[in-house]
């Protein structure tokens, strides 16, 4: 069984290539979410490297073969406002990955993390800060059966943990809502803070900075991965 911790990693912002240490931040925290569920996001872990992607933990407690699993992230703004993306790149990628066996864990990598699409959700959302939930959205099985999460369901509220968390990613968010409607756009932050390797044990949650700098056609949010 892999090694399940708990732990919150801040990244460093400032002295990484093209950054000033007063550029305003959004701070992201994301955090796994315990639910009912066939295929449930048991733990994940940081990307190795700015270009890499982080990878989720996901346990099949189902006695059925997964070929397809799609990964939704539910974020929640500083005024409790809500959005959710999902994607099925992963399966696209990494087929093999989600293919998991009946009463099997398994590690995948997971685009829905990527740091610079999740910050995107700042804008939409109008906040500095985003909280970010990960859940099993979809299970396509082996035998042509499936699982929706949202089957039954009506509106999101109901995915999203309304207990408060000790890591509050508001306390070091210093975007205003001015700077935060300009994001146009997010990139990988480039530079020694950048490249050095995170701690890459399972974790239950980790938090991050994106440093929002001058770009072409507004605020570029550069994040660590």
């Amino acid at each position: 069984m892999t090694k399940t911790s708990t732990l919150a990693l801040l990244v460093a912002v400032g002295s990484a290539v093209g950054l000033a240490a007063g550029d305003p931040t959004v701070a992201v925290l994301v955090r796994v979410a315990a639910r009912d569920g066939p295929v449930q996001v048991v733990g994940i872990k940081l990307a190795e490297r700015p270009s890499h992607d982080p990878m989720v933990h996901l346990r099949n407690t189902s006695s059925k073969d997964t070929v397809r699993i799609w990964v939704e992230a539910v974020i929640s703004g500083r005024d409790g406002k809500i959005t959710r993306i999902s994607s099925n790149a992963s399966n696209e990628l990494w087929p093999a990955e989600r293919a998991i066996r009946p009463a099997s864990d398994a590690w995948a990598h997971e685009v829905v993390l990527e740091s610079s699409r999740l910050v995107m959700a700042a804008k939409n959302l109008r906040s500095n800060c985003l909280n970010v939930t990960l859940l099993v959205k979809n299970v396509d099985f082996a035998d042509g059966t499936s699982w929706d999460r949202d089957h039954g369901q009506k509106g999101v509220s109901w995915t999203y943990p309304t207990q408060e968390h000790a890591e509050d990613p508001c306390r070091n968010s210093t975007a205003t809502e001015s700077e935060v409607s300009q994001i146009a756009g997010a990139g990988h932050r480039t530079g020694s803070d950048s490249e050095t390797a995170h701690d890459h044990d399972e974790v239950q949650f980790y938090s991050f900075s994106c440093s929002l700098v001058p770009g072409n056609h507004g605020l570029i949010a550069m994040c660590p991965f």
